[in-house]
């Protein structure tokens, strides 16, 4: 800020201003690719998912012998015979069940403690 005892010089501060903006336009922009837009589950699709996920993961003759890419497959191959007509990939079954599961989770404990 300029104290107003000093005398402005306008053509100055002009110049300075197309500086500043040359500046800006001169940087690189990088943009990242368009998510694609989160479609809503239904709660069959969810039930799916669960039901997937339970199947897979007490599965006693692979049990921890797996990869958890190998195990999104298997989960992906389950959850693709419940709902047929389904897209979705092993990452989107992964992504859907994090928040899933922390839901889930929250909710046991409530009912665990009422108990």
């Amino acid at each position: 800020m300029v104290p107003e005892t000093q005398p402005i010089n306008e053509e100055a501060v002009e110049v300075e201003q197309a500086v500043e903006v040359e500046e800006v336009a001169a940087k690189v922009v990088v943009t990242r690719p368009k998510k694609k837009v989160n479609a809503v589950w239904t709660p069959e699709e969810e039930e799916a998912l669960a039901k997937a996920w339970i199947k897979i993961s007490v599965d006693k003759e692979v049990d921890d012998r797996q990869t958890k890419q190998g195990f999104w497959k298997r989960v992906l191959k389950h959850y693709q015979s419940l709902m047929p007509r389904s897209t979705c990939t092993k990452d989107q079954l992964n992504s859907k069940w994090t928040p899933m599961n922390a839901s889930i989770v929250a909710f046991n404990g409530y009912y665990q403690q009422v108990v």
